[in-house]
């Protein structure tokens, strides 16, 4: 987590900071599944670019955090209406009390950035206490079949280094290939920082443990047809392209 969090404030910081406007599957997510009356918390919120555009959609009662501080400095600074609650938390270990929140938002892909599997489990099970029974979360993470299709090339590669290197790292952690808008070529040497890459199975039981009901899942393929499918994964019959995207509520 260390290592991703330099990452984020050392060379990427001014990209995300700036960013601004809702990606396809954001929008569709939050429209479809989110009630613009109900208080909503997001999770890694960076320079506010989805509560900012959640706010001009006239979403009310909005709250984010975010684990670094310059990130929440640039948020507070560009929310104009200053009526967003931005904070500094730490995804894990939240200091929301139980059931703040009606709804929540994690398109970041948070979950897929937070560190290794104990810091997935505790960031999920966060999730899952500070949200009310009968709320909803909408989250995005890193698909490994959306990569695996893409990279195959380089999965290969990376495997052979961790065998010769004896290496227990799972290949589900894969090092960034881009920074700052250019190609990180100390990818090819498998330098970190790294970002966890999903099976949508493990997902699926990921939120389940922590006790949500999963209503949908899908990729960015299902979100062009506006339809998320029946968890626990996309058969391999249908169409699947970029990110996951999941749709769970917390039972009453």
């Amino acid at each position: 987590m260390q290592d991703t969090e330099e990452l984020f404030r050392e060379s990427e910081f001014a990209q995300w900071a700036q960013r601004a406007g809702l990606e396809p599957g954001e929008q569709f997510l939050i429209g479809k599944y989110l009630d613009k009356s109900k208080s909503t918390l997001e999770a890694g919120a960076g320079g506010g670019r989805i509560l900012l555009a959640m706010q001009s959609a006239g979403f009310e009662r909005l709250s984010g955090f975010d684990i670094l501080p310059e990130f929440i400095e640039a948020a507070r600074q560009r929310d104009q209406s200053g009526q967003i609650d931005y904070q500094v938390q730490d995804g894990r270990r939240l200091s929301y009390a139980d059931n703040s929140f009606d709804q929540l938002v994690y398109l970041q892909q948070l979950v897929s950035l937070v560190g290794g599997e104990d810091d997935r489990k505790k960031t999920v099970a966060e999730a899952f206490r500070v949200l009310r029974p009968g709320g909803r979360i909408v989250i995005s993470l890193l698909s490994m079949r959306g990569r695996l299709r893409r990279y195959w090339p380089l999965f290969a590669w990376l495997k052979l280094l961790r065998l010769l290197s004896f290496r227990g790292l799972s290949l589900q952690n894969q090092p960034w290939l881009r920074l700052q808008n250019g190609p990180n070529f100390k990818a090819l040497l498998d330098r970190g920082p790294y970002t966890y890459w999903f099976h949508e199975r493990e997902a699926v039981e990921l939120f389940q443990k922590a006790g949500f009901f999963v209503e949908g899942i899908g990729s960015e393929a299902q979100i062009d047809f506006g339809q998320l499918l029946a968890p626990p994964c996309v058969p391999d019959d249908q169409p699947f392209r970029g990110r996951i995207y999941m749709v769970c509520k917390k039972p009453l």
